[in-house]
């Protein structure tokens, strides 16, 4: 996972529009700053993370956009 936020950006990774970000309380929500903080949390509560994480061929898609989809397959 460290090495996916290297690339992607932990940002890009936690998803902060979920109900599981929401359920946590402001102030923990609130330490969330850096990577190191957004990998504890990614590890504190797995749901978090941003799904699904597509790879192809080096090429990330983070999340589910049906227009994304759509470019990120060529269809």
């Amino acid at each position: 996972m460290r090495e996916l936020c290297g690339l992607l950006g932990w940002e890009s990774l936690v998803n902060r529009s979920g109900q599981t970000w929401r359920k946590f309380p402001e102030d923990r929500r609130a330490r969330v700053l850096d990577v190191d903080s957004a990998l504890a949390l990614m590890l504190e509560n797995v749901s978090v993370i941003k799904r699904p994480i597509l790879d192809r061929d080096g090429q990330y898609q983070v999340g589910f956009s049906e227009e994304n989809y759509g470019a990120f397959f060529g269809e």
